[in-house]
């Protein structure tokens, strides 16, 4: 059964997946968040009627993920975010020391997502291209510091430095560290790789099994 899922709602069903195969309660899901409880538990209530979730003794836990998954890929596919593109030398490790060193100058949030993380956290498909969640409100930031770095705009092509500003806050407060990295969290990982298709889909199986077995 599918529901449908606008943006916070995606929160929710990532917070859920973070979940993985413990058990949580509605407030738990939603203290963490900037949504109300009203609205966590009506889908909450909708997934539990989809067979997504079941209740036991008042705590929810996951029941079909392989399928929330794949509805938040389709419905949240990654090539439909805004992207800013650049072009710079060096390797793609020096793509994402400058991610990382110019957020620690600034004191500014990112996470790696696609490739860029998982060379990180499970190397399989090798890419050039570091994409990296970024703060709309950083926006202006960022580029000024891309451009001072050296790497110039592409347009209507893409580069090998993939700049993808959000709203959302989850994408942040979600994220861990590896390796001096900061990446989006496993399950926002693992929709990205999936909506992105091809050897996406490959690397998601791969974090799926050693990440959310």
């Amino acid at each position: 059964m599918m529901i449908e899922l606008t943006r916070k709602n995606l929160e929710i069903i990532v917070r859920v997946l973070e979940k993985g195969s413990n058990k949580w309660s509605v407030l738990e899901i939603q203290r963490d968040s900037a949504l109300s409880y009203g609205a966590v538990w009506n889908l909450i209530k909708k997934l539990e009627n989809a067979g997504y979730v079941m209740k036991e003794r008042g705590l929810y836990k996951l029941t079909n993920r392989e399928v929330l998954i794949s509805q938040a890929a389709s419905l949240n596919p990654i090539r439909t975010k805004e992207r800013i593109e650049y072009y710079g030398g060096g390797t793609a490790k020096d793509r994402r020391d400058f991610i990382r060193n110019t957020a620690t100058e600034n004191k500014r949030d990112y996470a790696l997502t696609l490739f860029a993380a998982t060379d990180v956290i499970q190397p399989y498909v090798k890419s050039e291209n570091i994409s990296v969640y970024i703060r709309s409100r950083d926006r202006e930031l960022w580029e000024e510091k891309v451009k001072e770095s050296g790497y110039s705009p592409v347009y209507e092509a893409k580069g090998n430095l993939t700049l993808m500003p959000v709203d959302e806050n989850y994408y942040f407060t979600l994220s861990k560290e590896y390796s001096g990295y900061k990446i989006v969290c496993i399950p926002q990982l693992v929709i990205d790789l999936i909506s992105l298709g091809g050897p996406g889909e490959e690397q998601a199986k791969l974090i799926k099994e050693r990440f959310m077995a």
